[in-house]
């Protein structure tokens, strides 16, 4: 399951113009937040009701840039019933043709409730 919700993360890709550092930053900001919505949509063994990303750090390269920061998802499963897991990630992102998309991504947890 993880895999394939991490294979849908490598399409999801937002366009920019050739434009400054800071409309790179909003677009990569843009990118982790339907990243982690996509988590909610898509994981329906666990129920993900929520996914949260923050203390996020951008680290532009020209076309690669390195996103590092955490996540909090909330949910419920019908074996554990209501959780909250919390993790470190770091995604890799290129830009190819004006458009922004994660080639990788690797994620530690740090405990659940």
């Amino acid at each position: 399951m993880v895999g394939l919700l991490l294979l849908s993360f490598f399409k999801l890709g937002v366009s920019t113009a050739q434009a400054g550092e800071n409309d790179d930053i909003k677009v990569l900001l843009e990118l982790e937040g339907k990243m982690a919505e996509a988590w909610v949509r898509r994981d329906t063994q666990f129920g993900t009701t929520s996914a949260i990303v923050d203390d996020l750090r951008i680290r532009l390269y020209g076309d690669p840039a390195v996103v590092t920061g955490r996540a909090t998802y909330r949910g419920w499963s019908k074996k554990r019933g209501s959780y909250v897991r919390r993790f470190r990630f770091t995604d890799t992102f290129i830009r190819r043709v004006n458009i922004w998309k994660c080639v990788a991504t690797h994620a530690s947890g740090l405990g659940q409730e």
